[in-house]
């Protein structure tokens, strides 16, 4: 529940309290400091702040009334561009409403204090009661940006994400928690801000399949970074939300209390504290096991689906053989442990996530001291109830642990259920002209002339407030070629849904270096940001936000763009989209190298080369009717079509392909959008073929001819 804080008696309330359980803390501990909580829960309620507040402009007459400042400097002023030389009070700003109240309580206080005998404003030690308090709040949802004026200095602040108002007007520079924590450290340099990580809601996520891939990265290299960019930001304290889910979490947990512990640890020290937790945690185990714990980490986990589930199984069916039980049984146990996690993903992969399930029943009770899993999610999302002793029913009346055979039973049934399934890869394969497949450099890549240059039909349609931005591929024949994107996206009339907001997007550019193998920075993601414009569409009664953003390849070669987040229902294409028209030219490269998800769609474009024996490729999505074109000949038309395959299940699919199946362009469509991973060709494809790039020894092994003239705007 949310409190009007403008009304004097509401306020008068929270100041008694805080009166009376300060004066509690100073008779226990003097000599500590006394911090009060004032944050409003959850931040949220301030939609219709106007209309709710009965006294508007209470801050600043409170202040006129009792003899205070206000219009003072502002401590902001030209930080980050910020134009505001004096204080401001903004009735309708959340911020404003929740900071003030807290100069309000603590002027208060002080205002209290000084009525007061003076042996009574200093502790039992003689220190001043005035300097021992705090007041801490959050900085997120509603009440996320800076107020518009200076601060009491005691006041403490923990910066979050979920924000809504961040990167937004006049804020449009404070975008991410180290934009507010750098603001903060202006604001309030005696007290330094904290950030708010939520780790893991196991209740919210962990129930599906979805929620078996890490959500974060727990790497050593991670995490150091993330440290350290904190710690030079000004952050001197992290508060998190999170579960008991050590199968999904336990190692990076542990790892982030050492680096919190010593902030001045490496990335490298880090590894080795992790390696050294590894062999303590399995004995003889341990290498399968680190083998398992890097497989899972975001950067080498291909997507989350049965072909990597049954490959990180394998890992831990490994390190069990190596372990002896009989001389280690703290190894075995820990182990045993850790499969309760993929046991809870077995149930409910086979449909036993329900409470009629029996299994899912003694997992319940016998795993909730292994914490492999958070145990208070199977209760409350599958039978809910809190309860774990009547969830269990008559599984509670026994032990609350698994038995070696029983473990082995139903791990037993988690290797069948996921098999370890054999795929061809590129790498493996030779090329039309009998050379190698790995020799061939997959980011050399050039624009194909028997792929036409017809425009793009539609462009990707995603939601780029909040999905995983796309990186994507470009390439230039010759220096001074102009290269780029466009990134468009609704409207909201009244600019208060975040999704539909202007935005400045964040952008960066690198080149493919062919002799050193390697990508080189052109242009700094964190450094660089284009401003949308709004522009009107023709048919569309709906004003869009729209990014433009233009380069000039200094050489040729392929480019790789990364982006960040910008509004929802947004289409991302390439420069040869005109939006005076809402019509596109051709002759554009636009080419994605990932797993990218977006919205249902038109097709998708990959380019099988000749030779090939087999499309292998992962279906990681549970959308269904999803289905691949096979062609005879290029271009892609309906007379050249060879067939289509049904690849809608979740599963790796491997297609054996005919002779003339190769050397041509497939089309991949179906519901939804979640690109599946490729294993038989590079991890290349496009919206159109006239945008799709092809790596430059594939097209010398198959007698294509490299497409050099572009369409210049």
């Amino acid at each position: 529940m949310n409190l009007d804080l403008s009304v004097p008696a509401v306020r008068a309330i929270i100041l008694d309290a805080f009166k009376q359980r300060s004066e509690a803390h100073f008779k226990k501990t003097p000599d500590r400091l006394f911090v009060f909580g004032t944050d409003p829960e959850d931040g949220g309620g301030y939609t219709q702040l106007a209309k709710l507040l009965k006294h508007p402009n209470w801050y600043p007459e409170y202040l006129t009334k009792t003899g205070g400042e206000f219009g003072r400097p502002y401590v902001l002023h030209k930080f980050k561009g910020l134009d505001q030389p004096r204080e401001l009070w903004d009735a309708t700003a959340p911020s404003d409403i929740v900071f003030g109240f807290n100069n309000w309580l603590l002027r208060e206080y002080d205002r209290w204090l000084d009525s007061l005998p003076e042996k009574q404003r200093v502790t039992s030690t003689g220190q001043s009661k005035k300097d021992a308090v705090r007041c801490s709040l959050y900085s997120y949802n509603y009440h996320d940006v800076p107020p518009n004026f200076n601060l009491d200095p005691r006041i403490r602040v923990m910066i979050a994400s979920y924000p809504k108002h961040r990167g937004r007007g006049k804020w449009k520079a404070f975008a991410s928690q180290t934009d507010l924590a750098q603001a903060y450290r202006v604001m309030l340099p005696r007290e330094p801000s904290g950030d708010y990580w939520i780790i893991s809601l196991s209740y919210y996520w962990d129930r599906s399949m979805e929620g078996l891939k890490l959500p974060w990265d727990a790497s050593p290299a991670f995490l150091a970074r993330r440290q350290h960019d904190h710690y030079a930001a000004g952050f001197r304290a992290l508060s998190v939300e999170t579960d008991f889910n050590f199968g999904r979490l336990g190692l990076g947990y542990y790892l982030m209390s050492q680096i919190l512990w010593n902030t001045r640890l490496t990335a490298e020290q880090l590894d080795t504290i992790r390696d050294r937790w590894l062999q303590r945690a399995f004995g003889s185990g341990w290498q399968p096991m680190k083998q398992y714990y890097d497989y899972v980490l975001p950067a080498n986990y291909p997507v989350n689906s049965p072909y990597a589930w049954g490959r990180a199984i394998r890992f831990i069916e490994a390190a069990d053989k190596l372990i002896d039980a009989s001389r280690k049984p703290a190894a075995q146990r820990r182990l045993d442990d850790l499969k309760q996690y993929w046991y809870f993903y077995y149930l409910v992969d086979t449909g036993q996530d329900k409470s009629s399930s029996p299994a899912m029943r003694e997992l319940l009770w016998k795993g909730q001291t292994s914490y492999a899993n958070a145990s208070h999610m199977i209760a409350r999302r599958i039978f809910g109830t809190n309860d774990a002793a009547v969830a269990a029913g008559q599984f509670s009346k026994g032990p609350a642990h698994f038995t070696t055979t029983e473990t082995a039973d139903w791990w037993a049934k988690v290797l069948e259920h996921w098999p370890l399934v054999t795929v061809s890869r590129f790498a493996d394969a030779t090329l039309a002209n009998g050379k190698p497949a790995r020799d061939v450099d997959v980011n050399d890549l050039v624009a194909v002339a028997e792929f036409g240059n017809e425009p793009c039909p539609q462009a990707l349609l995603y939601n780029s407030g909040y999905q995983k931005p796309p990186t994507f591929l470009s390439a230039a024949s010759k220096s001074g070629e102009e290269i780029g994107f466009q990134l468009y996206w609704p409207a909201d009339p009244t600019g208060k849904d975040g999704y539909y907001i202007a935005r400045d997007l964040p952008y960066g550019i690198s080149v493919w270096n062919t002799k050193e193998k390697a990508w080189e920075q052109l242009v700094d993601k964190t450094l660089f940001k284009q401003p949308s414009i709004e522009v009107q569409l023709p048919g569309n009664d709906r004003k869009h936000h729209l990014v433009v953003v233009r380069y000039q390849a200094p050489r040729p070669g392929t480019y790789r763009f990364e982006i960040g987040y910008g509004g929802n229902v947004a289409y991302l294409t390439d420069l040869g989209f005109d939006p005076a028209t809402g019509k596109h030219t051709g002759g554009r490269l636009l080419t994605f190298d990932g797993n990218a998800e977006g919205l249902t769609q038109s097709p998708t474009y990959i380019y099988i080369p000749k030779g090939t024996k087999s499309l292998d490729l992962e279906v990681w999505d549970a959308y269904g009717a999803k289905t691949v074109t096979l062609y005879k000949s290029l271009p892609p038309a309906p007379a050249n079509i060879s067939r289509k395959v049904d690849i809608s299940a979740r599963r790796t699919h491997r297609i054996e392909l005919a002779a003339e199946e190769t050397g041509t362009i497939a089309v991949i469509s179906g519901n939804g959008f979640a690109f599946p991973y490729l294993y038989s060709l590079p991890m290349l494809w496009s919206k159109s073929p006239g945008q799709l790039l092809v790596p430059r020894g594939i097209v010398v092994a198959d007698g294509l001819t490299e497409r050099t003239k572009t369409i210049q705007q």
